[in-house]
């Protein structure tokens, strides 16, 4: 499940033709939501 939203996180950073870094920065979003929500 973690590894599915990564990934759609991934591609939606692609699609918008995002930098690395932005692409990273919502992969640390991910990270803190999940952290906050471990369920």
């Amino acid at each position: 499940l973690i590894r599915r939203k990564m990934v759609e996180s991934a591609k939606e950073g692609i699609k918008l033709k995002a930098s690395n870094s932005e692409i990273y920065g919502k992969m640390q979003e991910v990270f803190i939501q999940m952290d906050s929500n471990p369920e």
